[in-house]
């Protein structure tokens, strides 16, 4: 999902329908199923992929970087999560093993 749009639910739905609508161009038999939308973990993204999911359009909520936001992302009924499961300070404080010499 463009970044862009993280804070527009309409705007993730309409992203989502029409890329739905270019598979469906693409291959006329591609299932709908195999499809899975990758959607930031805002609240207004949230809040698209419990819209989706009721459309059957399955949902990935990503950048999730608390167990608050896995847990809202459950509720919100998306099909899958993808949790960011290190701190952040890794890859910017100086001598962590993932932080380039700066």
């Amino acid at each position: 999902m463009n970044p862009r749009l993280s804070y527009d639910s309409g705007a993730i739905i309409n992203h989502a329908h029409r890329i739905h609508k270019l598979f469906a161009l693409i291959e006329i038999d591609f299932p709908a199923s195999r499809i899975c939308i990758e959607i930031h973990a805002t609240w207004e993204g949230l809040a698209a992929c419990g819209i989706l999911e009721e459309h059957n359009i399955k949902t990935l909520a990503t950048s999730l970087f608390t167990p608050e936001q896995a847990i809202a992302a459950a509720k919100a009924g998306c099909s899958y999560i993808a949790p960011y499961t290190n701190e952040l300070k890794v890859h910017f404080e100086e001598g962590s093993r993932y932080c380039p010499r700066l």
